[in-house]
């Protein structure tokens, strides 16, 4: 649970007189996924034909998401399809391409949504639709007597300063 508060800061859930309730963005992600399952139940339900025990539906997300994600999902499409097969895979570097391929169904990671990015969604090949379920706001925090408090603070002054460069998943693969 740690790993998730820091990766979407925020809480997760609140201490109430009722328990613990979850937060505003737990419930948000909780209608985004309750809108996926009747979509895609819509759409299934259009073609009757589907043969159930030939149906295999892979989902490839980061790690951070599985306890959003990975117990609700696989359980709706074994209950809509009760012999079909479902396969949850870590995020990895080859996913993007697992996703045009075929392999994989759908994908939840994180991506930048700046424009000039190389990881920005815009740049994703046209075979992928893609949603954005939520966007993060980048934040620094600094000690009232940190040295780059002295300058303007923008973003020019703070990438002035080093930084840790981190890699989420099989990244490191890409280098």
């Amino acid at each position: 649970m740690a790993k998730l508060r820091e990766w979407f800061n925020d809480p997760l859930f609140v201490k109430s007189p009722q328990g613990l309730q979850p937060t505003i963005f737990i419930k948000n992600i909780e209608n985004d996924l309750a809108e996926w399952s009747l979509i895609s139940t819509k759409l299934s339900q259009k073609n009757q034909g589907v043969n159930s025990a030939k149906f295999k539906f892979a989902m490839s997300m980061e790690s951070p998401l599985y306890l959003l994600a990975a117990t609700q999902l696989p359980d709706l499409v074994l209950n809509q399809f009760p012999n079909s097969k479902a396969k949850i895979t870590q995020w990895d570097y080859d996913s993007i391409e697992s996703i045009i391929n075929g392999d994989i169904n759908i994908g939840f990671c994180g991506r930048e949504t700046n424009a000039s990015s190389p990881e920005s969604p815009q740049l994703l090949p046209y075979v992928i639709d893609y949603e954005i379920l939520l966007e993060d706001k980048p934040v620094v925090y600094l000690h009232t007597n940190h040295p780059a408090l002295t300058l303007k603070w923008d973003l020019d002054s703070f990438l002035s300063y080093q930084h840790i460069g981190i890699l989420w998943e099989n990244a490191v693969n890409a280098l």
